[in-house]
């Protein structure tokens, strides 16, 4: 399979700008004199195949190529020019820039006659002691090339041809008309000149030099390993093949990340490449540069984020009968061009001489899910513009819901309503850690609603705007209607992971029923979630990585089952015992049995759902509970009071137990007592003036592990309850908590009921 796809890339009539050619064998010369050249496919015939636009016009009407100097010995498939394009009178992208000057036909003496392998044989040393070593040993490829280069000036030369023509599927004219009509060139300043000359994203400059050795994965898959470089060359991603030393010479000091291969989840046969671009962790001899990511911060590439919170809240504003559909963009970050002054830092090592120039953004950079983020909301907002929405995103996953016509005017009200609050709170976006955001309306709770837009715009009804089937003309629009605003701009979406309208939909793991108003674990998450669990259970000791892997799992599945996290504390310990030596394997603590225990049975009891509705409105009985060490434990609810003395010995538990325990008691006292109140409300506030307990209850789970057992009676005493039961904690000081006197044995003018 890879040798095939080389030879699509040999043959191809659209090589990557000055790449050296790739070779089934390496030539030498007993054979190549036997090699007749073959001619390239026209540009016609590759254009088909590519869903790039040609680049924005040049400035200067292109000027005649010259055919590069063939090199010694004769390739098997000349570089030959290419014609200009006729359509718009530009270079195609893989003409190269004219030659000035004199330049030597003698060829770049090669180094070695090595082909180019991804098997790493440096000393494994040079990484970080907090990584597994590269592999060791040579494998033989299935791809081999001539290490042979192209002139100093032919590299100079396609490097040059390239930086006014970066490769993204994104159209700069439409890009700018569509921004401009929306007033939105000022909010999103850096997509223009990104689309034209490349974006900067903070990648340092390179002062010396640092090539480390890739990581031991690209062993394990080398077939697929050379298959995803075939395909970067092909699509003109990637410059080169080149020698290292001859990027050196042209690029400056350059700096390669160690490259990785990871199968994708869920798609059996898929492979991402991954460069860590936070290595080293720590430099040393070795590798004395600091990472690509050292210096880069998240928060300088602001981005909105559709996360759970905010899209449970989102469906539960909707009209009845509304419905979902999600679409992905296809290879979101490789539709980022990077500038060139970006290129030293994103070199990348295929062997111990070879090495490409990667021109676009990278999967593991710091930076890259704001800098794409930063175009996915200005198509968000380009489609809010239009009267498309609501619609949101996970960085290249867009959920996008329509309403019934019938509820339009309604919705719309209610978006202007929703407008104005913003506008109250927040005239501009909030930002918080790299996120963008609105917030809307305060509640009872002191929570906040949330929103990824200001609801500015109103939804339009393009029912009538162009022919579809009859079911979608009772609603507010249809996929054509997304495909005919974002065609234009040239957005890729990746067809084949569509899932059109629905009353249910699958978006960041969840399926959300927009119909019986809940949203689950999905199917595949719970299947994937169990075998998680068995997995952990075949096994005495883990290392880090394991438990971070499972935590990371069911701390996913806490967005539908709150007082999962409750039932975390034991993983959440544990990774703080084996982050100091991630490849020790530790034996976990009993506690992890018996939470995983309860994990297996909600999973597999289909538990993992939670119904969607507005947030409650919690109403204040006066209710407050406190504890005291030398007394024991008093509760107010309104006028009356209860208190309990606490047992000369309560702190057992190898004295485990303390404060922290027993207001976790007086709590959970004070919640059995509201929960015998006949109120027609169902949501109420709790006072205290221990922190641990407010906002333990807030996290759903607290640090203490004693009164985390407290909050799991709680919690299910709450689940059993017939009816829905909320509380909300909200801290006093000492001296208004009115339950401090019961519980210091000062028990008031009222006897207890």
């Amino acid at each position: 399979m890879a040798s095939a796809c080389c030879r699509s890339i040999t043959h191809s009539c659209w090589p990557p700008r000055h790449a050296i050619p790739w070779h089934p064998t390496p030539l030498t010369p007993s054979n190549a004199q036997h090699l007749p050249p073959q001619p390239l496919t026209p540009q016609t015939h590759r254009t088909r195949d590519i869903a790039f636009d040609p680049p924005p016009p040049l400035t200067t009407a292109p000027q005649p190529i010259p055919p590069l100097q063939p090199l010694h010995p004769p390739p098997r498939f000349s570089l030959s020019a290419q014609s200009a394009s006729a359509e718009n009178g530009t270079q195609p992208w893989n003409a190269l820039p004219p030659s000035h000057g004199t330049s030597s036909s003698k060829p770049y003496a090669p180094e070695s006659t090595e082909a180019w392998s991804p098997t790493p044989t440096t000393n494994p040393s040079a990484l970080s002691g907090n990584e597994r070593p590269a592999a060791k040993t040579s494998i033989p490829s299935s791809i081999r090339a001539q290490d042979v280069a192209l002139p100093l000036m032919g590299l100079a030369a396609a490097l040059e041809g390239r930086k006014p023509l970066p490769l993204t599927p994104y159209k700069p004219s439409i890009w700018k008309r569509e921004l401009a009509n929306a007033g939105l060139l000022s909010s999103f300043p850096k997509i223009l000149p990104g689309l034209m000359q490349g974006f900067i994203v903070n990648f340092p400059p390179i002062a010396r030099t640092q090539s480390p050795p890739n990581h031991s994965s690209i062993l394990s898959y080398t077939a697929e390993f050379n298959t995803i470089i075939c395909k970067e060359l092909d699509k003109g991603r990637y410059l080169g093949p080149f020698p290292l030393p001859l990027i050196e010479r042209t690029l400056g000091p350059y700096q390669s990340s160690p490259l990785s291969i990871i199968p994708k989840l869920g798609r059996p046969g898929k492979f991402r490449l991954v460069q860590n671009f936070s290595f080293p962790i720590n430099p040393s001899a070795e590798s004395p540069n600091t990472s690509i990511n050292h210096n880069i911060m998240a928060e300088d590439f602001p981005t909105t984020w559709g996360k759970f919170s905010l899209i449970y809240d989102l469906v539960a504003r909707l009209p009845p009968g509304s419905e979902a559909a999600t679409r992905d963009v296809a290879e979101a970050y490789r539709t980022i061009p990077l500038h060139p002054s970006q290129w030293p830092a994103s070199v990348i090592k295929i062997s111990e001489t070879m090495g490409c120039i990667d021109t676009n953004l990278a999967f593991g950079s710091t930076p890259a899910a704001g800098a794409y983020g930063h175009m996915a909301d200005a198509c968000c907002e380009i489609f809010h513009f239009h009267g498309i929405g609501p619609v949101d995103k996970w960085v290249d996953d867009h959920i996008f819901f329509r309403v019934r016509t019938q509820y339009l005017n309604n919705n719309n009200n209610s978006r202007r309503s929703w407008h104005q609050d913003i506008l109250a709170h927040t005239p501009r976006p909030l930002l918080s850690s790299g996120r963008l955001w609105h917030q809307g309306w305060r509640h009872s709770d002191s929570s906040s609603d949330e929103f990824n837009e200001n609801c500015s715009h109103p939804l339009k009804d393009f029912s009538n705007h162009s022919p579809r089937p009859q079911f979608d003309s009772f609603f507010s629009y249809s996929l054509c209607d997304i495909d005919a605003i974002s065609r234009p701009l040239g957005i890729p979406w990746e067809l084949s992971k569509d899932q059109p309208f629905g009353p249910s939909t699958i978006y960041i793991g969840f399926e959300w029923n927009l119909q019986a108003m809940t949203v689950s674990l999905s199917s595949s998450k719970v299947t994937k979630y169990l075998k998680a669990i068995a997995c952990w259970h075949q096994h005495s000791s883990h290392i880090l990585q394991d438990v971070q892997s499972l935590y990371g799992k069911l701390l996913h599945t806490c967005a539908v089952i709150p007082r999962g996290r409750a039932y975390l504390t034991g993983l959440e310990h544990m990774i703080k015992v084996c982050t100091p030596k991630p490849f020790l394997p530790h034996r976990p603590e009993k506690t992890i049995a018996n939470d995983l225990n309860w994990w297996h049975h909600v999973l597999s009891s289909n538990l993992a759902t939670r119904p969607i509705s507005s947030p409650p409105n919690y109403v204040n009985i006066s209710a407050f509970s406190d504890a005291s060490s030398p007394f024991g434990i008093g509760i107010v609810i309104g006028t009356r009071w209860r208190a309990w003395r606490l047992h000369p010995h309560w702190q057992s538990l190898g004295g485990k137990r303390d404060i922290s325990w027993a207001e976790a008691v007086g709590f959970e006292f004070l919640i059995y007592t509201i929960a015998t109140i006949k109120s027609p409300h169902s949501a109420f506030v709790a006072f205290g003036d221990n922190m641990g307990i407010i906002e333990g209850w807030l996290n759903h789970r607290h640090r203490n592990p004693p009164a985390n057992e407290v909050f799991k009676w709680i919690y299910q005493f709450m689940h059993s309850l017939p009816r829905v039961f909320h509380i909300c904690t909200k801290y006093v000081p000492s001296e208004s908590n009115l339950a401090d006197g019961p519980s210091r044995g000062i028990l008031g003018p009222h006897a207890p009921t």
